[in-house]
């Protein structure tokens, strides 16, 4: 979609080489945030054209309704259309792991995350835990905290997957000679 959005004439980074295989990667530094209306912001590279920059926010705001802006802006799958299993070895015990220390100033943007969460209900508490991951914070590029779960203890016990996923390289040779491609998970900062 989006690169039908640009399909007239775009105009290459002036400074790239033209036989240059590489996809190019954007930093924080090299972002620009742009308003799409009151609370909705877009994270965009600032190498883009003008042209590019307005196509890509008239395409943006047209379709804002299939954004997620926020937790309740995400409606999720009925699990009667779709629910996801974990199958582990037969016997395999299960692993409680204890929670790891938080500093206290983590520890109340760990709560309000997981606040957030459980009121959208992309979470719930079960009082029969036989597996016990634990919480683990690392710092974001912005300075933020993104909440990641040691799942490494679970891994190890699932049966293996039989439909792998694509190589990284298999993925990389799609992109060639794409003239643009996006991240659309921008919420969660993967942009």
């Amino acid at each position: 979609m989006i690169e039908e959005a640009f399909h007239n004439k775009i105009e290459e980074y002036p400074l790239k080489d033209t036989h240059d295989q590489t996809i190019p990667t954007t930093s924080i530094s090299n972002n620009k945030t742009i308003k799409i209306e009151l609370g909705k912001t877009l994270n965009i590279n600032k190498n883009l054209t003008p042209e590019q920059e307005e196509k890509l926010i008239q395409l943006v705001r047209k379709y804002k309704e299939v954004f997620a802006w926020d937790y309740p802006d995400m409606k999720g799958i009925h699990p009667q259309l779709c629910t996801h299993n974990i199958y582990t070895e037969k016997y395999v015990r299960p692993v409680r792991q204890p929670q790891r220390r938080l500093i206290p100033h983590i520890k109340d943007t760990v709560k309000d995350k997981l606040q957030k969460r459980l009121d959208v209900n992309f979470i719930y508490p079960i009082s029969d835990r036989k597996w016990v991951s634990p919480i683990v914070v690392v710092p974001k590029k912005n300075g933020k905290w993104r909440i990641c779960v040691d799942y490494r203890e679970l891994n190890k016990s699932t049966q293996k997957d039989h439909f792998p996923l694509l190589l990284i390289d298999q993925v990389l040779d799609t992109l060639a000679g794409r003239k643009l491609f996006s991240f659309l998970d921008g919420f969660s900062g993967y942009n």
